[in-house]
């Protein structure tokens, strides 16, 4: 409901806009009258928009809850870049709403021209270059750590399993590939598992091929062979931070590791949305459905092309929903 409220209060602040725009004359102050009503509405403005952000993070109408070992490092970003503008942007609409009242139009008085101050200018120019310049060089560690895939040479990971999987982007989904029990075992030899990243993971026919829903472990990488069938859709996994587009004839390499488990098993289906408690066990959480969604718009269905993460909670878990698809494709085939 509260939602609704302030999407009906900022379609009437656009609608009050776009009146002005149209009409500017019947919001001009009459003569000797209302000189401050400027002053009055966008102060009003700026403090409704300082009272939504305080509210939204009050409400928790903010950032997905980040699942993955490199979110923190991009929720810092995040957080930097919002100080940064949101301190200039105040701090412009403060000074923009303090001239409104204490120079409103007065008959008879004249305004002061000036030519402008050269100093200044170059202060106002330099300080927001070198800003951008600290943000630019800052983001590096960051950018670094979601884009590379050096890790799979690096010594400290030897030993450790890493999974693969296929996603191929088409008009309206995603269709997920993933390579069969036996093969996911022959992976903990690194070679092996070596083999396939260079090969971008080949098809086998036993391979599982499922819709919109994408499976991994906790504590384990997950390298995504990205590809698209036809135009640029972007792989969006928001819990994750992550975001790739995915380019025509290009097999793009993507990688994350999830920190917490949001499905388990009930009866002989797995579901997602499950937070587990030490206490509790398996508790059902909203907040731990997880989206797989197309953030680049990809034709008139564009919004229909979403899936879920299904993060397990072991290696074991994973073979076992990975043995029970196998099977339920098996079955499937066989009729």
């Amino acid at each position: 409901m509260l939602k609704f409220a302030m999407f009906a209060l900022l379609t009437l602040a656009v609608a009050g806009y776009g009146l002005y725009l149209l009409f500017p004359a019947a919001f001009k102050p009459s003569p000797g009258v209302g000189r401050k009503r400027w002053g009055y509405l966008f102060g009003g403005v700026l403090t409704a928009e300082v009272l939504v952000f305080v509210f939204a993070y009050v409400m928790n109408w903010w950032l997905p809850k980040s699942v993955s070992s490199y979110s923190g490092g991009i929720d810092d970003l995040f957080y930097i870049i919002l100080a940064v503008t949101g301190v200039t942007f105040i701090g412009v609409s403060a000074v923009f709403v303090y001239i409104l009242f204490k120079y409103p139009h007065e008959e008879g008085r004249k305004a002061l021209y000036t030519h402008g101050n050269h100093k200044l200018e170059m202060l106002w120019t330099a300080i927001p270059a070198v800003i951008l310049v600290l943000l630019g060089v800052g983001q590096i560690p960051a950018w670094l750590n979601v884009k590379s895939t050096s890790w799979l040479s690096a010594k400290e990971e030897e030993g450790k399993p890493f999974l693969q999987v296929e996603v191929v982007a088409r008009q309206w989904e995603w269709r997920i590939r993933y390579a069969s029990s036996d093969h996911v075992k022959e992976w903990g030899f690194r070679p092996a598992a070596m083999k396939d990243v260079r090969m971008k993971m080949p098809p086998r026919p036993d391979d599982v091929r499922l819709v919109n829903e994408i499976h991994c472990v906790k504590g384990q990488k997950t390298l995504v062979h990205l590809k698209t069938q036809d135009v640029i859709h972007s792989f969006f996994l928001p819990h994750m931070r992550l975001k790739q587009d995915a380019l025509p004839g290009k097999t793009i390499p993507v990688w994350y590791e999830a920190t917490e488990a949001n499905c388990h098993k009930e009866g002989s289906e797995w579901e997602n949305g499950f937070r587990h408690d030490e206490a509790k066990g398996w508790v059902k959480d909203h907040a731990y459905i997880w989206e797989l969604a197309c953030a680049e718009y990809c034709g008139s269905r564009h919004s229909l092309m979403r899936g879920k993460v299904y993060v397990h909670e072991t290696q074991d878990d994973f073979l076992d929903w990975l043995k029970t698809s196998e099977a339920a494709m098996k079955k499937t085939s066989d009729k």
